[in-house]
């Protein structure tokens, strides 16, 4: 196997024999539902990194080098996402296997951008590194070397020199395994060169790095022969050095894993390769490291922008106000989160509770339903509870208001969005659960209109058009909520009152639908038990559908105390808006409920997990086999399949 492959090393398998089928597993993305949720929250950062790098001035060395890695890394997400998309309908395989007998020419050109992507950051950081590096130690040779009319073209070297050895890997790689044109030895020399290339820039990274620490630490203690110049520039380096840091370790752990690799290619022959060995289990475990650190890549960059560029950090809080209202009227109270510790210790539970369901999730077969449910579900609901992560560490900072209450005179946008996200994690169960108890239901019912409405081929589609659905509702009731907050006196009130009532009346259609199949569902199987049908296949359909009823029965009540809610606030909605103070007594009774909907919403994740566990036999058979693997000895036959040569493309 060649370079730059992203693959889990001890899942990598080759077939020695008749040199066909796999040659090596996961190197694609094989989680659609993931890969969507991960590309569009990276797509917003990007989009937001770059609104605020347009109001910084051009001058500024840190804008110039963030706008070129950001807009490097745009066009693998919007690829990423074209890609999932084809991967839910079934035109793009969806295994994340790499083939012999075919060259998948959509997932490789992926493949392709995913490591430009990756690998932007250690070109540019270098330039920036020296940049500033020499701007303070040799400012004379920073003036002719890093001219500001030259920056641009520094910053397309590096740009062309990382898309070139992504060229490189990829060609490499295609040749390596779908032709015998070449000779072994010049694939051993292609492939060792290419790493030479990622140790060589990846050192020079280091390099830099480890130059300007040192230079700090040289020029701390000469104070007198600081000028304020130097003082600026030293500034400007320290800002860099606090950048890399936290990227650079994912850059260490890229280089240990093909550190490893290469280790493994030169020392172990192809047919000893086999997962028992140390070196091929350490060197999985930096691969597994680094595939969960590719996820994280692009909100470790932006943190580290906004922690260590100034010039971002101010752009940030003027567009962040300190003062949250003058008149403090309230719309409704405790409407938002006020407990940031709580909060941040419930969102970091469920986000551990999420990748522990999608890790179990993995062990399923892809074509059973409650898996694919799950998986869309539990990818849905897990950027709600990273940015309630961040605006209640913006609360803790005084930086976003932390009363709860939602003011007539003001719309505050930071707590708004994470509304917007929390109501998606909180209602996408309503749309996606209504769709398998609908879709049992009628395999148990109407086995023949079920096969062709929820063919499994059409799974995918009907699930993401929920998801879409959930998330056009949503936005819809909050743009009306920000609107009649901020706009009221300046748009017709009958027009704002029908805008209502329709958002509420579409929430309620579809909680009716869920209590309504939910309810139909128990008396289906109640007659049946009575009739005793001992048909195998409507047994079996029969057991699916007890599961989905026992699996809706917890979260549903939280379902139906969020529907009370909503019947208080169309309450509220019918007084005058001068009636509505904090004393009022439906306020406070609705401000009572939204709290006992909001604990309920605490617990939603856990109810979920559990209920998930309980009701679907394939979760609870995955975690059985995950414990027993963990506590009993394993056949070593299991241990000792061959692996191929797999190396890492450099963050």
């Amino acid at each position: 196997m060649s370079s730059a492959e992203s693959a889990d090393l001890v899942e990598a398998a080759v077939n020695s024999t008749n040199k066909t089928l796999v040659a090596g597993t996961a190197i694609f993305s094989d989680n659609p539902p993931l890969q969507i949720c991960v590309s569009l929250f990276n797509l917003a950062n990007v989009a937001f990194v770059i609104v605020i790098s347009l109001r910084i001035d051009n001058k500024d060395v840190s804008r110039l080098y963030t706008l070129w890695l950001y807009f490097a890394n745009a066009p693998n997400d919007v690829l990423q996402v074209i890609i999932s998309i084809l991967q839910l309908v079934g035109l793009v395989d969806s295994s994340g296997a790499w083939y012999r007998h075919y060259i998948d020419y959509v997932q490789i050109t992926g493949k392709f951008f995913s490591e430009i992507a990756a690998s932007t950051y250690r070109t540019l950081a270098c330039l920036l590194l020296t940049a500033t590096f020499m701007c303070y130690a040799a400012p004379f040779s920073f003036a002719r070397i890093f001219h500001p009319t030259r920056r641009n073209k520094l910053y397309m070297v590096g740009l062309l020199i990382t898309v070139t050895h992504a060229i490189s890997n990829n060609i490499q790689s295609v040749i390596s395994i779908h032709s015998e044109i070449l000779h072994e030895w010049i694939h051993d020399i292609w492939y060792f060169s290419n790493q030479g290339v990622t140790f060589f820039l990846s050192g020079l990274l280091f390099l830099s790095y480890v130059l300007a620490i040192v230079a700090i630490r040289g020029y701390a203690n000469k104070a007198h022969v600081q000028t304020e110049s130097k003082i600026l520039h030293r500034k400007q380096l320290i800002s860099v050095i606090i950048y890399a840091t936290t990227p650079n370790l994912v850059v260490f752990n890229t280089v240990m894993a093909n550190a490893f690799m290469m280790a493994i290619a030169i020392n172990i022959p192809i047919p000893e390769r086999t997962s028992d060995k140390p070196l091929i289990f350490i060197g999985s475990i930096f691969n597994r490291l680094y595939r969960f650190s590719t996820y994280a890549r692009l909100p470790i960059l932006t943190v580290s922008t906004f922690i260590a560029f100034a010039a971002y950090r101010r752009i940030l809080l003027a567009a962040i106000p300190f003062r949250i209202a003058f008149t403090r009227i309230p719309v409704n109270l405790g409407i938002f989160p006020h407990n940031p510790p709580l909060q941040i210790s419930i969102s970091t539970f469920n986000l551990v509770n999420i990748v522990f369901v999608l890790f179990v999730s993995s062990k399923i077969t892809r074509n059973d339903m409650s898996r694919l449910y799950t998986l869309w579900l539990y990818s849905v609901t897990a950027p709600s509870d990273c940015i309630q992560i961040v605006i209640s560490i913006l609360q803790i900072y005084g930086i976003v208001d932390s009363s709860g209450n939602y003011y007539r005179d003001y719309c505050d946008f930071v707590q708004m969005t994470g509304k917007i996200f929390n109501d998606i994690a909180s209602h996408v169960y309503k749309t996606l659960c209504l769709l398998m108890l609908i879709a049992t239901f009628m395999s148990y019912t109407f086995p023949f209109t079920s096969q062709k409405v929820f063919h499994p081929k059409r799974r995918h589609l009907l699930y993401l058009s929920g998801v879409i659905f959930a998330v056009f509702q949503l936005l819809n009731s909050n743009i009306h909520t920000i609107v009649v907050v901020s706009y009221i006196d300046q748009i017709d009130l009958n027009l704002v009152e029908i805008w209502y009532i329709s958002i509420h009346v579409l929430q309620s259609i579809i909680v009716l639908l869920l209590i309504l199949f939910y309810v139909l569902s128990i008396v289906v199987i109640c007659r049946e038990v009575k009739n005793d049908d001992d048909d195998n296949s409507r047994a079996v359909h029969r057991r699916q559908l007890i599961s989905v009823i026992v699996y809706a029965t917890m979260p549903n009540i939280i379902v139906i105390i969020g529907q009370v809610a909503n019947v208080f606030f169309y309450i509220i909605s019918m007084q005058p808006i001068n009636d509505r103070t904090p004393d009022n007594g439906f306020i406070v009774k609705a401000s009572f409920v939204s709290q006992v909907y909001r604990y309920a919403g605490y617990a939603r994740m856990p109810i979920l997990t559990i209920s998930t566990f309980v009701a679907f036999r394939p979760y609870r058979k995955a975690l059985k086999s995950i414990i027993t693997s963990r506590f009993w000895t394993v056949d070593e036959k299991s241990l000792t399949r061959p692996t191929t040569m797999i190396s890492i493309s450099s963050l």
